[in-house]
Formats: structure tokens, sequence, C-alpha cells
């Protein structure tokens, strides 16, 4: 059983045009449209790469999913801002959640936005904004951004006086999909405290959240396979979500 890999533009910006990294299944193991999976990498908003979640990305695409990491655009090397990056996730699911315009077997029904990090960030802000048609049927985030306030949160340095505009934990509304939280109660980079107000604030919203809070794990938790120590069991935590939010592959 193996899975193509493909390189698929998405968007055509200023700065250059954007692709999505695709993990294709097997079409013979897994015939017809398949469930997706767009995929956001970390890095501040400044740095990283989708080859960071390759690791993810095939080990989904053998469980039957479409893995689409983004590319997106970053501070260091593009001279752009963390808005810029959340328009891009948003042109993203919307391309992906379009079918990738039929070149590949893609459920748009069955969508699932997959941050880390500030990808988690990112992820949030393209579930949030979808339009009805293309909206996910799932949220997973790891480590990630949801509340960038000045006390407590991650961002003030590259958002400065926007924070507030970009925190996810301001933004929650109640159409968001069932949401997976992990996060790492030693985290040094984004505090927990954070990422534990923003599921609160789901569950007040009415939007079903599960929660899994992860000890002597650090940030940087979610590079498989070399940082965690049970990349197996994180996997199949994750895939038993997805398969509840989407309905198994």
């Amino acid at each position: 059983m193996t899975s193509e890999k493909h390189l698929v533009p998405y968007a055509a910006r200023r700065e250059r045009t954007l692709h999505l990294h695709l993990t294709v299944p097997d079409p013979a193991s897994f015939p017809g449209p398949r469930p997706a999976l767009l995929l956001l990498h970390g890095g501040g908003w400044e740095g990283g790469e989708p080859g960071e979640l390759e690791y993810y990305a095939d080990h989904f695409a053998r469980l039957g999913y479409l893995a689409a990491t983004a590319e997106y655009r970053l501070a260091w090397r593009d001279r752009t801002t963390p808005f810029d990056a959340m328009d891009d996730a948003r042109a993203a699911l919307g391309v992906l959640a379009g079918g990738l315009d039929g070149r590949f077997p893609v459920d748009g029904r069955r969508i699932a936005v997959f941050g880390v990090s500030a990808g988690g960030h990112l992820a949030f802000w393209a579930a949030r904004d979808a339009a009805p048609d293309r909206r996910p049927a799932a949220l997973v985030v790891l480590g990630a951004a949801l509340d960038t306030a000045p006390d407590g949160g991650f961002g003030l340095h590259i958002l400065g006086d926007r924070w507030a505009e970009a925190s996810p934990l301001l933004h929650v509304s109640p159409d968001l999909p069932p949401t997976l939280v992990i996060h790492a109660v030693d985290d040094e980079v984004v505090p927990v405290a954070g990422a534990r107000r923003f599921a609160g604030a789901l569950r007040a919203a009415g939007v079903e959240v599960r929660e899994r809070w992860l000890h002597h794990a650090g940030h940087g938790f979610f590079v498989l396979p070399h940082q965690f120590r049970d990349p197996p069991r994180l996997l199949a935590e994750i895939a038993r979500f997805l398969d509840h939010a989407l309905g198994h592959p």
C-alpha cells in the first residue's frame, strides 16, 4: 500500500505562489472520495516549513486520509504578518474543501484542519471563517497559540497592538466544529493557561471539545517522531477523534 506525493498551487500572492503538499492514499486500497486533513506547520508565524508535518501526512494517508500540508507566508521570508498567514490558511481550506478542482478524490464534507503551535492559531482562523459550504468537520490543535494576550498569551512580539484582533480565545463562535486540544502543561513557549481558557470558551459556546494535557512534554512534543516519547499513542488519540468527527476513512 503506497501513497503518492503531489505539489499543487493554491494561491498566487505578490510574494510567491503558495502550494499544498499532498499525500494521497493508495487508490487501490482507498477508492472513492477521501476524508482530508489540512495541516499547518508551526514556527511562530516567522519560520517553519511543510516538511515538518510529513510524518503526520504519511501516517494519516496510510489510514486513508488525503493529507494536504500548506505553505503559507512567513515574516522572515516574505516580510509579511500573521494576518497574511491567516488569509493563506483560509484560502488553503477553501481550495481543499472545494475538491482541488476535481483533480483528487476529496470528500468536501469530511475535512479536518490540523495545526501545531502557530499553525494551530491559523487552523482556528481557517475553520472559524470558512464559508458555510466549506466548513471543516473537525479542528485539531497541538501546542497552539490560542491566546495572544499580553498577560499569559503568546504572540505579542509580532502582533503588537493588533493582538486582540488575532486572538482565537476572543473570537470563539458556536459554529466551530468539534475540536481536539492537546497541550503540554510544561510548555515553556506557549503557556498552557491560554489553551485551557480556549477549551473553556469552546464549552461555554456549546462547541464539542476534547482535551489532553500532557506532562513532561514541553512545547515541541508535536515534532514526531523525535520529540514525543510515545508517537503511536498520540497518533492513535488523534485518529480516534477524527474517526468520531469525520467517520472512519
